[in-house]
């Protein structure tokens, strides 16, 4: 199967024609952050339009309409699915930055959280992880060693 990248506008928005649904449901980070950011241009157009402070105001709306109309609760959703990416990735981030030496204190910081909330939500994570058929979790050895390499409390 021969995957190919949507294209987007030079400024990386969502053409007009684009499926925003599918978008939505099915799109990769690229694709979702792409509608974001069509959605947050529109917006921000169509309020200059609206209160009248644009010298050129055909110019926008010819620009408005080469981009694809994403409603809010498109925007919504697609944020909620890049959080959810973000989130299902998070644990590996972890693991590397403990594997090049990070210590739970740096790893709670970047995260905005105590090293103990970092700790928890890594290890459960990980057991989240084991609980999976092996092919699915390959590294478990690994994900578990930096855990035991220092105890947060």
């Amino acid at each position: 199967m021969v995957y190919s990248l949507l294209p987007l506008t030079e400024e990386g928005l969502l053409p007009a024609g684009t499926d925003v649904d599918r978008i939505v449901d099915r799109g990769d980070e690229r694709e979702l952050n792409a509608l974001l950011a069509s959605y947050f241009r529109r917006r921000g157009d169509l309020r200059r339009l609206a209160e009248g402070v644009l010298s050129e105001p055909q110019f926008v709306h010819d620009e408005l309409d080469r981009i694809a109309p994403v409603s809010a609760m498109q925007a919504l959703r697609a944020n909620q699915r890049l959080a959810e990416i973000a989130l299902t990735s998070r644990w590996i981030f972890i693991r590397d930055a403990r594997e090049e030496g990070a210590s739970w204190s740096a790893v709670g910081a970047a995260l905005g959280m105590t090293k103990q909330a970092a700790w928890s939500w890594y290890r459960e994570q990980i057991e989240r992880q084991e609980n999976l058929p092996p092919e699915f979790h390959p590294e478990a050895d690994r994900a578990r060693r930096v855990l035991v390499d220092e105890d947060p409390a």
